[in-house]
Order: C-alpha cells, then structure tokens, then sequence
C-alpha cells in the first residue's frame, strides 16, 4: 500500500548500443530492469506507447548487474537510474534513448491513507529524518547503503552528484 519511487530529472533512463535510433530499433531485443521498479514502470509504459508490447524480451537484473550485462552483450539496452546508467553513457559506444525525470514521492493508496493515516505521517516523519541524516553527514549514510540494490560506493556517489539531489 506505500511505497517510496526516488530519482531526479531525466533520472530514469532507457540506454542502449548507438546503433539503436528509436523505438523502432528495439523490436526483438533483450531489455534489462529492476522488475518491480520504477523503471519496469517506465520500461512498459514506453514498449505500450511505441506498440512493443511482446515484442522484447525483459529481463529482471538488480541494478549493478545491469551495465556489465549490456557491455557483455547479454542484453541490448537497459531501464535504469541515473547513477547506473552514466557508466555506460560514459562510453561512446551506448546513447541514451530515452530518459524520464522523476522526483522524490511517496505513494499511498487512498485506502492505506484512510485507514492508517498515523503510519503515513510516522513515514512522512522518518524520510525526513533521513534526509536531515543524509545532509549532516553524508559519508556515514554512504556507508550505511554500502552494497544496498548491487550499487557500489561510487554508484551513490555519482546519484548524489550527478542527479542534483537536494535533501533540504
């Protein structure tokens, strides 16, 4: 009934060999997300709008896994956040082909919302706390998520630089 969605603009992207142009270019590629993520989300959404539903193949990668897996050449593209995907942009061989911002939220069904709505605030209260956490000393939080989701250190880090984040 809650869950929290984080990235930043243009945060969440679709990237792939250069040889792929658009939308058309991916019909029968393996494309790779974190199922169950934002990023299925804005993977199905796109496949939906361009008329590829069926015609790709996804697969269910966490995150770290998904760049070495495209440099391998297991998979054709990737749906991923910022921070993983600014590893392979970093090479001329790949290209963004299509990057959706979002920010941070959280969702709560309005039943959830009804029903419980001391735990939303209790929620509301802890991510707050978080951030001020973040801010004050962001090393220590590094440390904290050190591995979380097959990100490395240097993942994070580059989320936080890159992506603009602002926790205040």
């Amino acid at each position: 009934s809650v869950g929290q969605v984080a990235s930043s603009e243009k945060g969440i992207q679709l990237i792939g060999p250069a040889s792929i142009r658009g939308p058309a270019d991916l019909k029968s590629k393996k494309i790779a997300t974190n199922l169950g993520s934002t990023t299925e989300y804005y993977l199905r959404k796109y496949l939906k709008q361009h008329r590829l539903e069926g015609q790709v193949t996804i697969i269910n990668l966490d995150p770290g896994s998904q760049v070495p897996a495209l440099i391998r050449g297991d998979v054709d593209a990737i749906v991923s956040f910022l921070e993983v995907g600014v590893r392979a942009l970093s090479s001329d061989r790949y290209r963004l082909i299509e990057g959706w911002g979002s920010s941070l939220m959280l969702n709560v069904s309005k039943k959830f919302l009804d029903a419980q709505p001391g735990a939303v605030e209790g929620i509301l209260r802890a991510l707050n706390r978080a951030a001020q956490e973040v801010k004050a000393n962001p090393k220590a939080a590094l440390a904290a998520v050190s591995g979380d989701h097959g990100l490395v250190d240097q993942a994070y880090t580059n989320y936080l630089s890159y992506g603009g984040i602002d926790l205040t």
